[in-house]
Order: structure tokens, then sequence, then C-alpha cells
């Protein structure tokens, strides 16, 4: 549901022959990842902007991040089968004209499957409410838990599809263009979109653009390595692609910043950067607070099949509690 941009669509030609053939394929879109050339010309992270402690986090060929693998729970889904479950995805839901058609029309142009490999880095995006209770259906725990984004590129070598794979609970598989095993709410625990074709990668905010320009506008140096949050609502206007998270970087120390909206005169050891591309951005490159005010809860509710009511559908409704921070607002430095 990670570090770019999102929507818009794409076709999709199959050229695979043959279910051993398209295996093939499939293990070349899981196992294959390149670099984007647009990460590693136009973004890398400015060692002055770091405290010394993070400079052996840069990748000394790129001059890009090397994060860790996020850890997740025993019951969810860890990267190496996400990764692999994304390409059997992909080539799943690419076999589909109605999804391949939407996805097609995200994209705005023509996507040549066999040329897809998974690349850039994938993000964990963890979830902004307390864990549902396992008792669930899964229709709703698969719209509460985290989950991962992950890039597929081209012959540009540009992201044009990115899948998100619900972590929690998440036993829906794929094979050789077949769903198999427990498909039960699969199309809420595998999601895919495609990256507008005229979106320019160096136009997104990358992991290692916030930290540079967090230390162009402050001065001060991150104290620890960003990480991609989910906004909902930035400057009071609908946030929340899977291509434009914003990102937290932390301190060193704080910073006196005025919030341009509530005229909050604030303190900050850490901020949300964004990139305009992104909805409820506004301005090239932002940083952003929480606001003061930020809801409790939202309400969830799905319909599911229950032999044991008279109508054979019951109506479950749960009140999921947020646990981080979901509406944002621009601040400016106060010099």
């Amino acid at each position: 549901m990670v570090s770019h941009s999102c929507h818009r669509l794409l076709i999709c030609a199959l050229a695979c022959v043959s279910l051993a053939s398209c295996g093939s394929l499939v293990d070349s879109l899981a196992h294959d990842e390149r670099p984007v050339p647009n990460e590693v010309d136009d973004a890398r992270v400015q060692r002055d902007a770091l405290v010394p402690a993070l400079h052996a986090s840069i990748d000394s060929a790129t001059g890009l991040f090397r994060f860790p693998v996020p850890n997740v729970a025993a019951d969810e889904m860890p990267l190496d089968t996400a990764s692999a479950q994304a390409a059997e995805y992909l080539f799943y839901v690419l076999n589909i004209s109605v999804i391949r058609g939407a996805v097609e029309g995200q994209r705005g142009a023509f996507i040549d499957l066999p040329t897809l490999v998974r690349c850039s880095r994938p993000h964990l995006m963890r979830s902004v409410y307390e864990r549902p209770p396992d008792s669930l259906p899964a229709a709703i725990r698969f719209q509460l838990g985290s989950y991962w984004t992950i890039p597929f590129c081209g012959n540009r070598r540009t992201p044009e599809v990115v899948v998100s794979i619900v972590t929690l609970g998440n036993n829906a598989r794929y094979k050789n263009s077949q769903s198999v095993g427990d498909t039960t709410g699969q199309t809420l625990a595998f999601r895919i979109a495609g990256v507008p074709w005229e979106w320019n990668v160096e136009h997104v905010v990358t992991a290692e653009e916030a930290v540079n320009e967090t230390f162009a506008v402050t001065g001060v140096r991150a104290a620890q390595l960003p990480e991609a949050v989910i906004a909902l609502q930035v400057n009071g206007r609908q946030a929340g692609s899977v291509w434009c998270p914003l990102w937290r970087v932390a301190l060193e120390r704080p910073v006196r910043m005025a919030a341009v909206f509530s005229l909050r005169r604030l303190d900050l050891r850490e901020v949300y950067v964004g990139d305009s591309s992104c909805p409820g951005v506004i301005g090239r490159v932002i940083l952003a607070t929480p606001l003061a005010e930020q809801p409790e809860s939202r309400e969830v509710a799905v319909v599911i099949r229950d032999a044991s009511d008279p109508t054979g559908f019951r109506r479950v409704v749960h009140a999921a509690r947020y646990k981080s921070p979901v509406n944002f607002e621009s601040v400016i430095i106060e010099r």
C-alpha cells in the first residue's frame, strides 16, 4: 500500500508461450534487481548532512543509503517472501485484462512485461493503526496492517509499476499466473499501481534528498536514517499515495520552526519531508510537522458471508485506533 511517485496506467503484452517459460520470467522478475540511475546520479546524500555515526550507512559506489532490512513480527511476511510474491502477483494480474487495463490507465503508457525487473529499494510502510485483533475478518486486517512497497522497472530503468503487499496474516500466494492457497481477501492483500510515465524520478523526494533538503533548510544534521511514513492529509488535502510517503528526519538538535497554518512556534527534533508531486503537498519540497490535533480512530466496516445469518451475510465494524500521527502541516524555519 515507500521512495518515489504514483498513479496513472499501462498496457501489457504477454510473451510467455508456456508455463515453463513464464516461470523463468517470474524468476527473473523476482531476482534481477537494478538500481535506478536517477537515484544514483541525482540523489547522493551529502555527508555533511549526517552525524558521523551514519557515514557508514552510505554506499561508497552510489552515494545512497544502505538501509537495513526492516524487522517484522514472526507472523508477518518477510521481505524475501514479499519480493518473490510481488513478481508472481505482477505476472498474475497482468494476465487479467480488467486489472491490466486499470494499471495501464494509471501508467498512461505501454508496459513491456518481459522487461520488468525489481528495482530501486523496497520499503516497509509501517501501519499507523494499532494491531487489529486476529479475530477480525481478513478484509479488515488487510486494510490496517503494514505493507511492503516493491517497485519494478522496464528498459528505461525507472519505476513503471509498484506492487504493495500486506504483511500481517497474508496467506495468499501466486504461482505460474495462478492464485494458490488462501485467497481470502487477496484483492486487499496484494495491490498494484502504475507509475505515470511523465513522472521523472528526480522530481520525487528520495530518502537522500529528504536529508539533504532538511540540512539545507535548517543547517542541522540528521541523527538517524530517514524513515518513510504514511500521511493521510498534508495541509488539509488528502495524501497517502504508495509512491509519496513523507520522510521522517530526526535532527541532531532542536530547531525553531513556525507552522504555516496553525501559526504555532515549535522547537522540533524531527521534521517530515515531502514533495510537490504528491497529493496535498504545496511547493517543490516541504518540511512538515504533525497537526496538534489528530484523529483517535477510524471506523472500518466490511460485509462478509455468514451462513448463520438469515441473509447469508453479516456486517462487521471495527474502530481502528491510530498509534501515530497521520495529518500534517508545513513548517518554515524562523530566522
